[in-house]
């Protein structure tokens, strides 16, 4: 599933995208509105996670132009905490807002909610104590995660439908 991730603050950016990309998030960073806008043109992006103040243009100003041709999820993740932000993001019709700093555990599960949401019922195969998550692109084994990545789900699923 492919995330674009629009931050200015390097470190916040690449730590996110790191994470995210352990549970097999397709991740794409952009610095600035110019290069998410960019970015988003040339992508199928599946959710957006969209920091308010940026350089060029602003968050803001980037969701509008989104909301002009998608309905993809935005996820704004930002330092404002003030009631006008807030109000501002979801008249623009943000799907979610986090403030930072943020916990990077509260942020997957806001994704995960999202991806529920808009692309319906996660896909998850059980059997002897294996549990994959095919929307996640994330594996368990008795409860505890085995390190896969997206490549990989994408194999068995197609194993898996093809016996």
């Amino acid at each position: 599933m492919n995330i674009l991730i629009v931050e200015d603050d390097k470190d916040i950016r690449e730590g996110i995208i790191e994470y995210l990309s352990e549970f097999g998030y397709m991740m794409v960073g952009a610095k600035d509105g110019m290069d998410a806008l960019a970015k988003f043109k040339e992508n199928d992006f599946k959710l957006v996670i969209l920091d308010i103040n940026l350089p060029f243009v602003n968050g803001l100003d980037v969701l509008k132009e989104i909301r002009k041709t998608s309905e993809v999820p935005v996820l704004m993740l930002t330092a404002f905490s003030d009631e006008e932000y807030k109000l501002k993001a979801f008249i623009n019709l943000a799907d979610g807002y986090i403030e930072k700093p943020l916990s990077l555990s509260v942020l997957k599960v806001r994704i995960e909610s999202l991806i529920k949401r808009y692309y319906g019922d996660v896909d998850i195969f059980k059997y002897n104590g294996l549990e994959v998550n095919f929307t996640a692109y994330s594996a368990k084994y008795n409860n505890q995660e085995i390190d896969v990545n997206a490549k990989e789900i994408e194999i068995l699923k197609f194993l898996l439908m093809n016996e």
